[in-house]
């Protein structure tokens, strides 16, 4: 899915949701595993890698500036008991937002969106 925060404030995202099955807890799961590894399938070194507070979802935000094709990008992971996501600014060629900066956009696609339990299974839906 993609998200383009209101009003015309920032870049736009690129977003891979990812709902556990009943029962199952993404959280635990991912155990001492660092989300971005586990999202994107390639080792992102601790210290390539900032927490950020998450939102009013909860969970854990960690954001870094990694390398892909030769060129540096900046990715952000999220995961909760019941959802990850990988969160991927749009931008132009040559601009490259800070960890930070790309976990402030991601932080807002999280607060625009809900994450509930049906009974049978979950479901994500905007605010």
């Amino acid at each position: 899915m993609s998200y383009v925060p209101e009003e015309g404030g920032g870049d736009p995202y690129l977003v891979s949701v990812v709902l556990a099955e009943k029962g199952d807890d993404l959280a635990e799961a991912a155990g001492e595993t660092d989300i971005l590894s586990t999202l994107l399938g390639v080792e992102v070194r601790p210290e390539e890698a900032k927490t950020f507070p998450a939102g009013r979802n909860g969970g854990l935000l960690r954001c870094a500036r990694i390398t892909v094709a030769f060129e540096p990008v900046t990715r952000c992971g999220w995961t909760s008991s019941h959802a990850a996501a990988l969160i991927q600014p749009v931008t132009p060629v040559g601009h490259r937002p800070t960890p930070a900066a790309a976990a402030e956009g991601a932080r807002a696609f999280l607060d625009a969106f809900e994450v509930y339990d049906t009974g049978d299974h979950h479901r994500v839906t905007s605010r």
